[in-house]
């Protein structure tokens, strides 16, 4: 594995993710999802376990629920995953309004990042 592809791999990433939570919900944005998403699977099979995550904490969160939990469902997890993706792209395109009752982002982020806890030791 080169550490310049997967460099390269992670810029294009981030550039078109930025791109995609910015796009308007039209056919050329499930584009964008799928090109992201066959970038995202190509930098998987090439990164090591340990730099699959941002944060090595939800690493532990998944691969333990899958592992102690007898009826963890994947599905739901990946469910819970997405409802933070939007969470965070509504952030992103409109900071400037609140959520929900979440209030300001620190908590609100706390909050989120509880409930995508839970929903993970709930997927079931």
């Amino acid at each position: 594995m080169s550490d310049n592809r997967t460099a390269d791999l992670w810029l294009k990433i981030d550039q078109l993710h930025l791109k995609f939570l910015q796009a308007e919900e039209t056919p050329a944005k499930l584009e964008i999802r799928k090109k992201l998403e066959g970038l995202v699977a190509e930098y998987l099979s090439l990164v090591p376990h340990e730099r699959k995550f941002v944060s090595g904490t939800t690493g532990d969160l998944v691969a333990n629920s899958a592992k102690w939990k007898p009826d963890f469902s994947l599905v739901k997890a990946a469910n819970a995953f997405r409802a933070v993706e939007q969470y965070a792209a509504n952030l992103i395109n409109q900071p400037w309004r609140s959520f929900g009752v979440l209030g300001n982002t620190l908590d609100s982020t706390n909050i989120v990042w509880k409930q995508l806890c839970l929903d993970l030791r709930n997927c079931s």
